[in-house]
């Protein structure tokens, strides 16, 4: 959690991607609430690439 959501790295990498995560929902509810902020379709490639960079 700390690596992909907490560091101060991966928090600039989310927000400069303007992706929003609700930390305090369970793992799939955290997906599907920043894929409805999010709103378009390339939202997996989006978490995936980042997620690699991370």
């Amino acid at each position: 959690m700390h690596l992909f959501f907490h560091c101060s790295f991966s928090e600039t990498c989310w927000l400069v991607l303007n992706i929003v995560w609700d930390t305090s929902l369970p793992p799939l509810d955290m997906i599907l609430h920043a894929h409805h902020v999010f709103g378009r379709s390339i939202f997996g490639e989006t978490i995936m690439v980042a997620s690699w960079c991370i």
